[in-house]
């Protein structure tokens, strides 16, 4: 095959090829070898092949040892069930994997090469998260490095996403990247609202209690239990109405506390 491609240039004065070959060595191990060949005909009383050759065995094994290190996180990451987002210095997205994909809803090519900030933060934090992104692309860190926070994502439907992240700066080929990895606590969130409105009404329940045990009126009662539902109980409001027994069935005002409007 090597002969045909020679002669194949032999009939062409003036080109030039240029190819990677593997060779095995006198040692019995493989090198790689970058090879550049000229067709010199005519050129200076030359009629022939020029043909220079230089070992690449160590760029060889180190793409080779690249690619193999980017499958492995690929293939790492496309398990994951948290999302996980790279962002370089220019605060543009560099990886994003499959996770990421399913939470915020935007397929790779979407995303990648775009603003982190115009792409995922809602408006109300893109000021703030600016401000972060020029300080790691400042120090290489910031404020969020090494730390675990919660943030709301803009989704691409634009809903969104409570999230908690962890993230921390790297450095690849002489450029700084931010790494964070994401996880949606929906659920948590909503177990924890639900929590804190049963924690509200026990709050409540509890100084109601208390209220009607120690007043000493019917009216001091029940003042009391509006005060103890806007104080303990964090409504904004409580209002007690008595039925009075006439024609128009009018309701009295016994007792309010918190906000008139």
């Amino acid at each position: 095959a090597a002969r045909a491609v020679m002669e194949d240039l032999l009939k062409h004065p003036g080109e030039t090829l240029r190819g990677d070959r593997r060779i095995r060595h006198k040692d019995g191990s493989f090198r790689y070898l970058e090879s550049l060949v000229r067709n010199l005909s005519g050129v200076a009383g030359i009629d022939g092949l020029v043909v220079s050759m230089r070992d690449v065995s160590g760029r060889k094994a180190a793409e080779d040892a690249s690619r193999d290190s980017e499958l492995t996180l690929r293939t790492v990451t496309g398990a994951m069930v948290d999302a996980v987002v790279m962002m370089d210095d220019e605060g543009k997205v560099a990886f994003w994997n499959e996770a990421a994909e399913r939470i915020l809803g935007y397929q790779p090519s979407e995303v990648l090469g775009h603003k982190v900030a115009d792409m995922l933060t809602v408006p109300r934090y893109h000021a703030r998260f600016s401000q972060l992104v020029r300080g790691f692309q400042a120090t290489g860190e910031g404020a969020v490095a090494g730390t675990i926070r919660e943030l709301v994502a803009r989704r691409k439907d634009g809903g969104e996403v409570p999230m908690e992240m962890s993230a921390s700066g790297v450095l690849l080929k002489g450029r700084r990247y931010a790494v964070g990895v994401l996880r949606d606590i929906t659920e948590r969130k909503v177990q924890e609202r639900a929590l804190a409105r049963v924690n509200r009404a026990l709050k409540a329940l509890s100084a109601g209690n208390s209220a009607v045990v120690h007043a000493t009126s019917e009216s001091e009662a029940l003042q009391q239990m509006c005060k103890a539902l806007v104080n303990a109980g964090g409504y904004r409001a409580a209002w007690v109405g008595l039925a009075e027994h006439d024609a128009a069935c009018t309701i009295r005002a016994a007792a309010w506390a918190g906000q008139s409007s």
